[in-house]
This record gives C-alpha cells, sequence and structure tokens, in this order.
C-alpha cells in the first residue's frame, strides 16, 4: 500500500521523489513484472516511474541508495 501511495505523491508532485527500495527480488518479482505490463498498459504508470524503485538483495546497497538521496537532498536546499 505505501508503495503505490508514495509513487502516486511523487507523480502528482505533493512530494519530492524519493527512493522506493524492495528488498529481496525474487519476493517482488510478481508485482513488478505486473507493474511493467498492466500498469504502463492502462497509463497509470509510466516507464520513468519505475526507474523511482529500486530492486536490490543487498543490505550494502540499501544503505549506499539512502545515502546517495541523503547527499541529493542536501544539494537541492543549496
Amino acid at each position: 500500500d505505501e508503495l503505490f501511495e508514495s509513487l502516486t505523491l511523487m507523480q502528482t508532485h505533493k512530494i519530492y521523489p524519493i527512493p522506493l527500495i524492495l528488498f529481496g527480488s525474487e519476493f517482488w518479482q510478481g508485482l513488478l513484472d505486473w507493474m511493467k505490463t498492466t500498469l504502463i498498459q492502462y497509463e497509470t504508470i509510466s516507464v520513468k516511474d519505475l526507474d523511482l524503485i529500486k530492486v536490490t538483495d543487498d543490505p550494502q546497497e540499501v544503505l549506499n541508495i539512502m545515502i546517495q538521496h541523503r547527499e541529493w537532498k542536501k544539494q537541492q536546499r543549496l
């Protein structure tokens, strides 16, 4: 639920883009396949929206994504 709520808020520019991290690629693959076909087909999301979703099996990559986002956010405040 939070995944789609966050995507909607970013699509409607209610919040700044944030990384949406899905940990466990095997677990999330069915949902991602559905999003890539059905949601794009019905134009409820774009391919660009899917770029906001990061899928990983590596805890260090999760940390790196969060650090990169924090640095980006700092730059936006300047």
